[in-house]
């Protein structure tokens, strides 16, 4: 929100789009001691660096339809996203309300600025990928396919952006037609 107030409606748009990936935009939480930067430069130190330590970034022989993680990384990615899923993850209402407060707050900086604001939903892939969703499934230990509802987040939040009249384009729907005959995500 700091980004749009601070720097975005400086711009004097007519129209604000705002994406929201269902993958992750959920499950990641700022807290206050994290918002700091050196907090931030600590993490990329001690947890992001050594991940991708000796892997190459920038490679002028870069692929479109080569897979960016490895099969085994890209599960266990895809595992931790699916948290949001999971119909017993017990802080996912607290994330819900903390996204549509934001998204409530955007909105009416864009209102005071005679903006229209738009919010789009993108589809985590396990939402649209039936293959993935089963694999995702059956990663969790203890946990079946009943324990998991892959349009919970989509229903809520399109229902509480309703509410407060946010306009919303959910492309879960027809990303999923689509995934059917084409690869979506890479």
């Amino acid at each position: 929100c700091s980004l749009l107030v601070n720097e975005g409606l400086s711009y004097d748009p007519d129209l604000v789009l705002c994406f929201l990936f269902l993958g992750n935009d959920l499950i990641r939480t700022i807290e206050p001691e994290t918002s700091l930067y050196i907090v931030s430069f600590l993490r990329y130190v001690f947890k992001i660096l050594p991940e991708v330590e000796g892997r190459k970034f920038g490679k002028k022989n870069y692929v479109d339809t080569r897979p960016t993680y490895k099969p085994g990384e890209f599960l266990k990615l895809e595992k931790k996203r699916s948290r949001i899923f999971n119909k017993n993850w017990p802080v996912f209402d607290e994330r819900c309300a903390a996204a549509l407060d934001v998204v409530t707050s955007m909105k009416a900086h864009c209102d005071r600025r005679h903006a229209e604001f738009l919010m789009v939903l993108i589809p985590d892939e396990a939402q649209v990928n039936r293959e993935l969703q089963q694999r995702v499934v059956h990663a969790w230990e203890g946990l079946g396919p009943e324990d998991f509802d892959f349009r919970r987040p989509n229903r809520l939040l399109l229902a509480k952006f309703e509410n407060r009249g946010i306009a919303v384009v959910d492309l879960t729907e027809p990303f999923a037609e689509k995934s059917g005959s084409r690869r979506l995500y890479k």
